[in-house]
C-alpha cells in the first residue's frame, strides 16, 4: 500500500496557507500533540510543510521541497 501523500504549499502560494492547514486538519493532523513517539500523529499517516519563501512558480525548483518530500519518503520506509 502507498503511503498518504504529503500536503506541501510555499507561503505564498496561489491559496494561502491557512487552507492547506484545514486540508490537514479534515485528514486528522494539526488536532493533537503528536508525541514522543508520533504516537498523536495523523491515523493516515499525513505530513504538511508550507515552506518559506516561495511561491507555487518556485516551489519545484527549491531544495526546501526536495527535502520536505524525502523527509517525508524516509520517514515512510521506517
Amino acid at each position: 500500500m502507498r503511503p498518504p501523500p504529503p500536503i506541501v504549499a510555499a507561503d505564498a502560494d496561489m491559496a494561502p496557507p491557512s487552507h492547506s492547514v484545514e486540508v490537514f486538519n479534515l485528514l486528522d493532523g494539526g488536532l493533537r500533540d503528536g508525541g514522543w513517539i508520533g504516537e498523536g500523529r495523523p491515523k493516515g499517516g499525513h505530513a504538511l510543510a508550507i515552506l518559506p519563501g516561495l511561491t507555487h512558480y518556485t516551489i519545484f525548483s527549491s531544495p526546501l521541497f526536495a527535502a520536505a518530500a524525502l523527509a517525508f519518503l524516509d520517514d515512510e520506509q521506517g
